[in-house]
């Protein structure tokens, strides 16, 4: 939602059972009401309301990735996909990780938020990554030091190229030190879009900048 207060585009995902709390989560912060009060209340002074972007809240069931994508306002590939405590059970990771393969392409950037619960699950989480990503782990100095936890990692990920700069062709990796990092500090650690794209006429959408963001 604070994306959207400086101008995102923003679609909030989750799955059917809870998008109920979800829209009252948003509406109670960010309803078209509150944005116009907002506005009224700083008028001729200027508010985050003025930057305003758009906030919607959809169905994201990873298991039918594909049908609910479909269904999307804005399509992809996205600028920036934001997930935070995704990676919980082994027999989903594989489905997160074609979703975000779906929503994203080398210019994306993929920001996952995870605690760690299980070897198993982290492991199979950094397989998949690892293979197609370049995986860097947000050290303990850039986070807040009221917050940060040695079971919370938050890992900022981008698709590999290969020499011909495509994506995902078994290129090499870039940030080899990086990558270290994030394995070692799994190991003494017991486990929706921000997008700003030029839209152009061959993908329908509108001219010039935009951000836009999926959170999961």
């Amino acid at each position: 939602m604070a994306f959207a207060m400086v101008g995102a585009e923003v679609i909030l995902t989750d799955t059917a059972d809870v998008l109920d709390k979800l829209r009252i989560n948003c509406n109670n912060n960010l309803s078209p009401a509150a944005v116009r009060l907002a506005k009224a209340g700083h008028r001729g002074h200027g508010s985050w309301a003025d930057f305003f972007g758009s906030i919607q809240v959809n169905e994201l069931d990873w298991t039918r990735a594909e049908e609910h994508i479909a269904k999307l306002e804005f399509q992809p590939p996205v600028d920036f996909v934001l997930a935070a405590d995704c990676i919980y059970r082994e027999d989903l990771t594989e489905a997160f990780y074609d979703t975000v393969r779906r929503l994203t392409n080398e210019k994306s950037t993929v920001v996952v938020c995870n605690e760690f619960r299980s070897k198993t699950v982290h492991d199979r989480f950094m397989e998949l990554f690892k293979a197609t990503h370049n995986v860097k782990l947000m050290t303990k100095n850039k986070m807040d030091p009221e917050f940060w936890h040695p079971n919370i990692h938050i890992y900022v990920m981008k698709r590999k190229k290969n020499k011909q700069g495509d994506a995902d062709s078994g290129g090499e990796e870039e940030n080899d030190e990086e990558e270290k990092t994030a394995e070692e500090g799994t190991a003494k650690a017991p486990e929706k879009k921000e997008k700003t794209k030029e839209k152009n006429k061959e993908k329908g959408g509108k001219e010039g900048n935009e951000t836009n963001q999926i959170q999961m």
